[in-house]
């Protein structure tokens, strides 16, 4: 007689009962190529990541496939690109094993004190008038920067822009903060909300207001980036990652990423994923898988700390998972290869 394995999976499954994401391929993880040129006009910018581009400056894109890749950078062989080792600093990725960087302020052209980098996306639908929002993303100020800011925010527009750097600045962002963020060893989490007033389709991230009206802190002690090395002045650069609009509050819960809370077995995986989760969380919570552009494909309910998944129905490629207990939501990647 043959034994049969019986696996018992204590979850049920329910419809998504979360807004969606807006922001598509919120943690830069999907790319064109690994190759930092591209199809881009200079390397390595933010266009290799797919939906994402510069509104304003040339936005850097860093992700671990760019190990072994040096750039020729404005003339200077500067180094790597990749994560979480680059030539700005060192800094792992919240989610995954890419991020963006910009600059929110830099001072080495003394006809220009407004030079900045700015962050753009297409959204997956346009904002509703009159509907609440909700925006988080995270920060980590760069090894290299010798100089850091407040007035990282994010304006939304209801058509695609792009700025030269000489041009004014309109001083004005949808929400920002007003802390000069300093951590360079931890992700700092900046969150918000407004009320639309226009169906905005794009989302920028940067820093919108003149020098005149930022706040800065300058490090005497430290070295000026190695991108700008023949530069002076205030460098004030960030990595960016994780970035979320939605009409759910609990987007802007406190967000983790650390394998001792959750984990993902076999990840890569094919059929099934064993799911595992630490016992210092308080049991039911919610589980949600996303896919790339932040859209949620299915929630469900887990009742013990060790379940399996079965994950046939979904395509290859990469995905999300959150777990929502209380006040905090746990990520982890997830691939998916049939």
């Amino acid at each position: 007689m043959k034994s049969k394995i019986i696996v018992i999976v204590a979850f049920f499954a329910v419809s998504c009962a979360y807004s969606q994401n807006l922001v598509p391929n919120p943690s830069f993880e999907n790319r064109v190529t690994c190759d930092i040129y591209g199809d881009c006009p200079t390397a390595p910018v933010i266009c290799i990541a797919e939906f994402w581009s510069s509104a304003r400056g040339i936005v850097e894109y860093y992700n671990s496939c760019s190990e072994n890749i040096n750039s020729p950078f404005f003339g200077y062989n500067i180094g790597s690109f990749s994560v979480p080792h680059n030539v700005s600093g060192n800094q792992n990725a919240v989610t995954g094993n890419a991020y963006a960087g910009i600059l929110t302020h830099l001072g080495y052209n003394p006809n220009n004190s407004n030079e900045r980098e700015w962050l753009k996306c297409k959204l997956v639908s346009p904002l509703v008038i009159g509907e609440k929002y909700y925006i988080n993303f995270k920060v980590s100020l760069a090894d290299s920067a010798n100089c850091a800011t407040n007035n990282i925010g994010v304006l939304f527009s209801t058509n695609t822009i792009y700025q030269e750097v000489y041009i004014p600045l309109n001083n004005f962002a949808h929400f920002k903060t007003d802390e000069i963020i300093q951590d360079t060893t931890n992700w700092t989490f900046i969150s918000g909300s407004f009320i639309a007033d226009s169906a905005y389709n794009y989302m920028i991230i940067g820093n919108f207001f003149d020098y005149s009206l930022t706040d800065s802190i300058f490090y005497t002690d430290r070295p000026i980036g190695q991108i700008f090395s023949h530069s002076s002045g205030c460098y004030a650069y960030y990595y960016i990652d994780d970035i979320y609009v939605s009409k759910d509050s609990l987007i802007n819960n406190i967000t983790l990423n650390n394998e001792q809370y959750l984990k993902l077995f076999p990840n890569p995986a094919t059929e099934f994923i064993n799911l595992t989760i630490s016992n210092i969380i308080t049991l039911p919570v919610k589980l949600i898988l996303y896919d790339i552009t932040g859209y949620c494909l299915k929630t469900y309910i887990i009742n013990s700390y060790n379940s399996v998944i079965n994950i046939l129905e979904f395509n290859s490629g990469i995905y999300n998972i959150q777990l929502l207990s209380k006040n905090k939501i746990y990520n982890q990647k997830l691939i998916i290869n049939h």
